[in-house]
């Protein structure tokens, strides 16, 4: 079976229990004076610590010929038989080793030392159902001893039991409260079962007793950051920096954290010192791609993701996280490509659903989106995100009474998600009924007494008194956003719709997409777009302003974002058309889809 318990966990966990196996079979004699074969009161005892100071020596095979030796003149001292077992473990050779402690529990089976070395080495073959017995026969001869308990919550826990495991780490530290090594391994099971604040509690603890176990720290560290408590996590990560300033994962967490607090060109410096350790560390990849993409860094991120996915195709949330930042960046069926990879491996993360949903969207394969948004909600069923998705497909659908309730129920998810509130009421726009466009006002009409100044609520109340005739009430709010914030590029495009609705003035048009062109370093594509036809238009009407032309041939090269009905447009209109088509085709009859369709 698969090692389920983190590396450090069970590279820690060997550690201690070596230094049992040296504790309990008998290895202090080394540091004892004793006399050779023949001038010794007990030749069994001389023999068998001459080997044991041979293997100290690595001279396995020496050893082993006074093992043999000491067994001639005693064939059942139980001593010699563990010291020979425990010898040939460490050496690697279970296979040897594990006969010679069975051995042992035989000859003295009241020893539970032997019980305990015996069960580690059953472990480490794998045979974890024998192991138990062992730990519990120990446990049975000496029922307040922590050992046994402690080397059972190791082996469950490498088996993935992390909930027996904790078990046995509770009840070895009940019976020894300053044994730290068992307080950060029941720390570190708990992180697996993501029990954080609990996690952060038992490697506190162990903190407290050895203030300088730099694992303990890191992993303290990742337990708050997993909290969200991100300053607190900030210390401790600097603590396991300063103890361990040559360890990777020490400053991959450190970045983590760092990128958590927005604190990006940090992260950034903490991964590089990371990076310089260890490259080959996949979730030190997959972060510094994340933190490039945060920073809308695409070509730096790309080739981390490549990496993670060559140092660990199977890394967990890769192929997810991959996935929606392609989708981010308009390379549409290349997220759709690693999101279903996602899905194949297991990922059942919202976000996955949501992200495969939005790409179908966007690729006009509405029932395709739905059936994935149903599914997911299957498994979250209380999902905002995923309501408010479904709504928003269903209202494209003409379904309006489903999006309606869709978009309650991710209301009663999560109150705050006003974006619901808002599509629940634009959805009617896109309805030819004028009833329906009345009670867009007044839905829109009640966001706004909530929230009159903030821009993405004002926006869709102005569409909606455009849509219902008050078009000098919509004008005159759309201005008041942009006098606040000129850079509101939803309210820039519904006043771009509003001005070409009430009368076809290119330059005006154009002034106003150029508004919108000069808010963005990476403009929408649905702006690009818009821009790449008004100019077209003018290169037509104007040929002697090459600039036209030269802009909308660029502006088309841009256009990376192809949903099928642009394609369509695109093929259909020409340029000999009058504004008023070219326009009207792509939707700005019905000039408050366009800004839907921007979100």
């Amino acid at each position: 079976m698969a090692l389920a318990l983190p590396a450090v966990c069970w590279n820690a966990a060997k550690v201690w229990l070596q230094q049992a196996w040296a504790k309990l079979g008998g290895y202090q004699a080394l540091l004892q004076s004793y006399e050779r074969a023949g001038g010794s009161s007990d030749p069994v005892q001389a023999y068998m610590n001459w080997g044991l100071e041979l293997a100290q020596q690595q001279q396995l095979s020496a050893a082993v010929d006074k093992f043999t030796q000491a067994l001639a003149i005693d064939p059942k001292r139980a001593e010699v038989y563990c010291n020979w077992g425990v010898t040939l473990a460490r050496a690697g050779q279970l296979q040897e080793a594990e006969p010679l402690l069975a051995q042992a529990c035989q000859l003295e089976a009241d020893k539970a030392a032997y019980w305990v070395l015996h069960g580690a080495a059953l472990v480490e073959m794998g045979r974890l159902l024998e192991a138990q017995h062992c730990y519990a026969h120990a446990i049975m001869l000496k029922p307040r001893h922590p050992e046994p308990y402690f080397n059972w919550g190791v082996a469950l826990a490498r088996w993935g039991d992390y909930t027996q495991a904790c078990d046995k780490f509770a009840k070895a530290v009940q019976l020894q409260p300053t044994q730290p090594q068992a307080l950060f391994l029941w720390g570190t099971v708990l992180i697996e079962q993501k029990q954080f604040a609990l996690a952060a509690e038992k490697l506190k603890a162990c903190l407290e007793l050895t203030p300088a176990h730099e694992e303990a720290q890191y992993l303290l560290a990742m337990a708050l950051n997993r909290q969200g408590l991100f300053s607190e996590a900030l210390v401790a990560i600097e603590k396991a920096v300063a103890l361990s300033p040559t360890k990777a994962v020490a400053w991959v967490t450190q970045g983590d954290v760092l990128a958590n607090l927005g604190q990006l060109q940090e992260a950034l410096s903490a991964y590089e010192n990371a990076l310089a350790l260890n490259p080959a560390l996949p979730d030190l990849q997959l972060s510094l791609a994340q933190c490039y993409a945060q920073q809308q860094q695409l070509p730096l991120a790309w080739p981390h993701f490549e990496a993670a996915a060559q140092l660990n195709p199977a890394l967990p949330a890769l192929q997810r996280i991959w996935g929606l930042h392609l989708l981010d960046a308009g390379e549409v069926q290349e997220g759709l490509n690693h999101l279903h990879l996602a899905q194949q491996q297991g990922d059942t993360h919202p976000s996955v659903a949501l992200g495969v949903a939005v790409g179908c969207y966007r690729q006009g394969a509405l029932a395709e989106a739905l059936k994935g948004l149903r599914s997911a909600l299957i498994q979250h069923p209380t999902h905002a995100g995923l309501s408010h998705a479904l709504g928003v497909v269903l209202a494209r659908q003409g379904h309006l009474l489903e999006a309606k309730q869709a978009f309650e129920e991710a209301l009663q998810a999560d109150p705050q998600l006003h974006h619901a509130k808002v599509n629940r009421a634009l959805m009617f726009l896109e309805q030819p009924e004028k009833e329906l466009h009345t009670e867009a006002l007044r839905q829109s009409r009640a966001l706004y007494r909530e929230q009159p100044t903030t821009p993405w609520v004002v926006t869709p109340y102005a569409l909606a008194l455009w849509a219902t005739g008050d078009v000098e009430a919509a004008e005159e709010k759309l201005q008041a956003v942009l006098a606040e914030d000129p850079t509101q590029t939803g309210a820039l495009a519904a006043l771009l719709c509003l001005k070409v609705h009430q009368a076809y003035n290119p330059k005006l048009v154009l002034s106003l997409l150029q508004r919108i062109d000069d808010t963005y370093q990476d403009p929408p594509p649905l702006w690009l777009w818009a821009q790449q036809r008004v100019n077209a238009y003018l290169a037509q009407h104007y040929p002697k302003e090459e600039a036209y032309a030269q802009r909308a041939e660029c502006l088309k090269q841009q256009l990376w974002y192809k949903e099928p009905w642009l394609e369509a447009e695109w093929e259909a209109l020409t340029t000999t058309k009058p504004l008023e088509a070219v326009l009207d085709g792509a939707g700005f009859q019905q000039p408050w889809r366009l800004w839907l369709l921007g979100l």
